[in-house]
């Protein structure tokens, strides 16, 4: 502790006093190196300076050769002077003066600081504060500095030519070089200051020591018992170097790997678990190894369960402990993770949502055996009050109508305020891209004073730009090039006629019913299409989705040309928020044209101009959770569609249906699943091959059955010129086919690795003959700026071939817009 230079009057400070009475100076304290405050022990008892008037105030430097104290620069002196409260006039206070010093050293500008005080004749004192300079900085210089210029170096400090030394500053200069070498890839790069050259010319020498590029080689794990390395280096993002990795040695990047490693075994129920981590230089210093040291610690077991309610009696409480448990993943006698507890108490939180119970609060207590590892979980719930919906009201929306906003909401005034729902509108209205992105907000409303269970639910948004003219194209295998020239309109309201030509031009004119609106012109190498389509989710204002197109396409096939054109029509519903059917009918022409004479006989029977109706029901459920991406769930369609039920050249009824379910395997601790999913198809027309057109039939290769040429897998035509087999598919009227893929995150979200197997038959009778099989691997990339589908590179091998069938190593799809 520093000595208080004001102490108690003691009988001693008489002859203290009869001291100062001739003159002598007393020295309060020093402060030394303008950052440490040390006070003279000198003098015991100063309180006979206090009150005294200070006749006064002398600032001066430290004395010279000659012993006279040296001059202040002005300016130094002026603004020494305005950071003292002591002032001539005034009364000498002990812990004023102790503040002028704490001021001064704040400046940053003094070396030193030492104050005295002399009690003049007529018992006034003169306060003399002896200031020396901090040295100022001349310059700066590196030194040993290979690898880097001298201005890239300069530009990650912030010294100052000119302004007085803060040592803080210039070791915090230092630490900023080494961290810019660190971030190179040299770790072990040390600067140190030339000390001499600081104290005796003012200049700051950095002299640098870089050592060599450091790379991590390998990357090992000490003490882990439960889980093998590959798992846990997948929860780590320290990587060793590759083609597309420096390897550098990153100390935040090991310190949080640190902490996501604790984070892995915690999930796994090793509550105790400790770790760090230890770096293994070569001895050529350009190598190292990166190891992780784990103490597991026991693996704890959930042995019970209690429930306290904080704010309800538990008879009246919704749940009893035991539903509790029962709506928790994480059971009795479990493995205790934590992140799996967590899990099951969002269940739990979200189930009292459901009931109106927005503000629940739940808190858990773990509490540990101390002689066996196994913990009693304490769920602490704070339920709060229960409230009905009120009032839904919207805002933002000034060109959309406030229904297209309602029909995305399962919230009902009067039913219990479900936050579930609340969630749920969130994300669906962000899904029907009306809005700007990340705009909408959905929040309860404080209780209505008159019905206090009552809270209405504000939904706020933004609106967006929702008309878009694009200009792009896509590439695919299957499909060679395609442009496209869109004009779209996703809030498209066809009875919105413009009041005034100033709203028409304006474009607020047939705007805000939700509709969508598209004219597309796809002209390709392959394929052209040119169509105008118009659809509406709620026709009517009811729950029926209704959708119109009139189209013309060209496709050039091998076998022929096919020209076709007409228009599709579509009556949807929506059975809750999983199930959907549309009742579709379509009315085409179909020409095909440019058949060279030794096509198969199955393309010259349907050579002239033929009309297809037809009408059909489509039944599906998805409960996948990203349309473009989707990690868990499935979805399923089931399709009947009889053609000529309206007339037409051809009669037939054709079934197929088709099931895809997605499975995560794996979740890392950026949310990144491996996928595996499992997709079946199956396709049926009763009325067999002299009924159907081979425009009309079931074909597989390409995308559709990966390592076969496009509609490759399918039976096998006659050749029309010579009435021998020919190698042309002419389609099949029996449809199967059965793949597995499983799909894996590499970087980030961006790239993935897939490998799959695809196996399946086309035929005019149903079975499994000419099975085929193809396995392979394939590469996606997700760039959402380009295209909100990834891009897809798969090479696929066949392993089990049909008579004729042709491959087809590489099948690719690339859609861009420009």
């Amino acid at each position: 502790m520093f000595p208080d230079p004001v102490s108690s009057f003691r009988p001693t400070a008489r002859i203290l006093v009869l001291i100062a009475s001739v003159g002598l100076a007393m020295p309060i304290g020093s402060w030394c190196d303008a950052s440490v405050w040390e006070v003279q022990p000198a003098v015991d008892d100063l309180d006979v300076y206090e009150s005294r008037p200070i006749r006064e105030l002398v600032l001066q430097g430290p004395p010279g050769p000659d012993g006279q104290p040296a001059a202040l620069d002005p300016k130094l002196e002026q603004n020494a002077l305005n950071n003292i409260r002591s002032r001539v006039g005034g009364a000498f206070r002990a812990q004023t003066v102790r503040d002028d010093v704490a001021r001064l050293n704040r400046l940053n500008v003094f070396k030193s600081i030492d104050t005295s005080v002399q009690l003049l004749e007529d018992g006034g004192v003169r306060l003399i504060f002896t200031l020396t300079e901090q040295p100022v900085i001349q310059a700066v210089q590196v030194t040993g500095n290979l690898k880097m210029t001298d201005q890239k170096i300069f530009d990650e400090i912030d010294l100052v030519i000119g302004a007085p030394v803060d040592r803080f500053q210039v070791d915090r200069a230092a630490r900023q070089i080494e961290a810019l070498y660190r971030e190179k890839g040299y770790y072990f790069a040390r600067v140190t200051i030339d000390e001499r050259e600081l104290v005796e010319s003012g200049i700051v020498v950095y002299q640098i020591r870089e050592g060599e590029r450091v790379k991590i080689t390998d990357i090992r794990f000490e003490g882990n018992q439960s889980a093998e390395p590959r798992e846990i280096r997948r929860e780590i993002k320290t990587r060793t170097a590759n083609l597309f990795k420096k390897g550098k040695i990153d100390d935040n990047e090991l310190d949080a790997d640190v902490g996501r490693i604790i984070d892995f075994y915690r999930n796994l129920g090793f509550l105790d678990v400790r770790a760090g981590y230890r770096i293994q230089p070569a001895p050529n210093g350009r190598e190292a190894i990166i190891v992780f040291l784990i103490e597991e610690g026991p693996l704890y077991t959930l042995r019970d369960i209690s429930l306290e309610y904080t704010d309800i009696d538990p008879a009246e409480a919704p749940f009893t402990v035991e539903q509790i448990a029962g709506l928790m993943s994480v059971k009795r006698g479990d493995v205790y993770g934590v992140r799996k507890v967590e899990s099951s108490l969002e269940t739990v939180i979200q189930s009292f949502g459901k009931l109106g119970y927005t503000d629940v609060r739940i808190e858990r207590y773990e509490l540990r055996d101390p002689d066996r590892p196994q913990v009693d979980l304490k769920v602490v719930i704070s339920a709060g009050p229960k409230y009905r919906t009120g009032l839904i009201i919207t805002g933002g929306n000034e060109l959309t109508r406030k229904d297209v906003i309602l029909r995305n909401t399962e919230l009902r005034p009067g039913r219990p305020l479900d936050t579930t729902y609340l969630e749920a509108t969130r994300f669906r209205l962000e899904q029907i891209n009306l809005f700007e992105r990340g705009s909408v907000k959905v929040t309860p409303q404080p209780p209505d004073p008159q019905e206090p269970d009552v809270r209405d639910v504000y939904i706020e948004v933004a609106e967006t730009n929702t008309g878009n003219f694009a200009v792009g194209g896509a590439v695919s295998s299957d499909s060679g090039v395609v442009g496209r020239i869109s004009l779209t309109q996703r809030n498209f309201d066809l009875m919105d006629f413009p009041d005034t030509p100033g709203e028409l031009f304006s474009g607020r004119a047939f705007r805000g019913g939700g509709q969508t609106f598209r004219i597309e012109i796809l002209p390709g190498d392959r394929i052209e299409t040119y169509s105008t389509s118009l659809s509406e989710p709620h026709l009517f204002e009811t729950d029926y989705s209704g959708s119109v197109q009139i189209f013309y396409r060209s496709r050039d096939y091998d076998e022929y040309d096919e020209l076709r054109f007409g228009g599709r029509f579509s009556i949807g519903r929506r059975f809750g928020t999983r199930w959907s059917g549309a009742l579709n009918l379509r009315i085409e022409s179909v020409d095909l044209t440019n058949i060279l004479p030794d096509r198969p006989t199955d393309v010259f029977a349907v050579a002239d101009r033929n009309a297809v109706t037809a009408i059909g029901f489509a039944l599906g459920r998805t409960s996948i959770d990203n349309r473009f991406r989707p990690t868990r769930g499935s979805a399923s369609t089931i399709n009947i569609e009889q053609v000529g039920a309206l007339g037409g050249d051809f009669t037939f009824t054709k079934l197929n249906a088709d099931h895809t379910v997605f499975i995560p395997i794996f979740e890392d601790y950026l949310d990144r699943r491996t996928v595996l999913s499992f997709k079946t198809q199956i396709g049926y027309i009763p009325q067999g091959r002299s009924e159907t057109p081979t425009y009309e039939r079931f074909y597989l290769g390409g995308q559709t059955f990966r390592g076969f040429q496009f509609r490759s897998v399918s039976p096998k035509g006659i050749r029309n010129d010579t009435g021998v087999m020919s190698d042309q598919p002419v389609g099949g009227t029996w449809l199967f086919f059965a793949g597995a893929e499983i799909q894996q995150p590499i970087f980030e979200e961006i790239f993935s690795l897939v490998g799959f197997i695809d196996t399946g038959t086309v035929t005019f009778e149903p079975g499994f003959d000419d099975y085929r099989v193809s396995v392979g691997m394939g590469m996606r990339f997700s760039i959402p700026q380009l295209s909100p589908a990834p891009l897809a590179f798969d090479f696929g091998f066949p392993i089990k071939k049909g008579p004729r069938d042709e491959s087809r190593a590489f099948t690719f799809s690339i859609d861009v817009p420009f």
